[in-house]
């Protein structure tokens, strides 16, 4: 069955965040493929621009409810393009706390690499992971973490303690 307009309302109704569709003046900036491939290009039918968790395990439901594909991307942008969906498109990049506490440091999946570097180094700290300042945490750690410090402190998956993950169950 087909997601109607009205389904993609009560799903923008029940959001902290937002809900773009095609014709928001935002859309087409947060759909934007990273390789930009014109021929091959595949456009969500509408993006949630996630507030924080709740807006998360909603945008999953609602894609299992209606069958929709969907797919998540931290905020940056996927080099094997996981990040494209002809369905729905949850958007983390609003999801960028930073909390460093002693030797821990909290954050969001959204914040990209050099706000989070900038604000790890005045606090003489670093994170092992990642080369593009443009590229948010999530999707740098879930695929590994290498970057330039990594011969010396690992992978900066190796340095991940703890994740909160939202199964929309």
């Amino acid at each position: 069955m087909p997601t109607t307009v009205t389904d993609l309302d009560g799903l923008a109704a029940g959001l902290t965040g937002s809900l773009l569709r095609p014709q928001d003046p935002q859309f087409s900036h947060l759909r934007r493929l990273f390789r930009g491939r014109p021929g091959d290009e595949v456009l969500p039918r509408a993006v949630v621009r996630c507030a924080d968790p709740v807006d998360v395990a909603e945008a999953v439901q609602f894609a299992r409810a209606h069958r929709l594909p969907f797919a998540v991307r931290s905020g940056g942008h996927s080099f094997a393009d996981f990040c494209t969906t002809g369905g729905l498109l949850i958007d983390l990049g609003q999801l960028e706390s930073v909390d460093l506490d002693g030797e821990v440091v909290t954050v969001g999946p959204g914040i990209r690499l050099g706000p989070l570097a900038d604000r790890l180094a005045a606090r003489d700290r670093v994170l092992p992971g990642g080369w593009n300042p443009l590229v948010a945490v999530g999707g740098v750690v879930l695929g590994g973490g290498y970057g330039m410090l990594s011969r010396h402190f690992g992978l900066g998956c190796d340095h991940l303690l703890a994740a909160q993950v939202e199964d929309a169950a």
